[in-house]
């Protein structure tokens, strides 16, 4: 579930900072942005693999 979380934080900063790259011509904006995106998907798939290993814990 903490993963969960930190994949929500991480998807907000990148659609915040995607939000900003729009108005601004900074590239680090945009490679924040779809670093972030990446780490959001990256948690995901790590907590749903987690979930699968370990059933009987949760």
């Amino acid at each position: 579930m903490a993963l969960l979380l930190l994949a929500a934080v991480f998807l907000a900063l990148a659609v915040w900072n995607g939000v900003l790259a729009v108005g601004d011509s900074a590239l680090w904006r945009s490679v924040t942005a779809a670093a972030c995106g990446l780490c959001a998907v990256a948690l995901v798939v790590i907590a749903v693999n987690d979930r699968r290993r370990w059933p009987g814990d949760r």
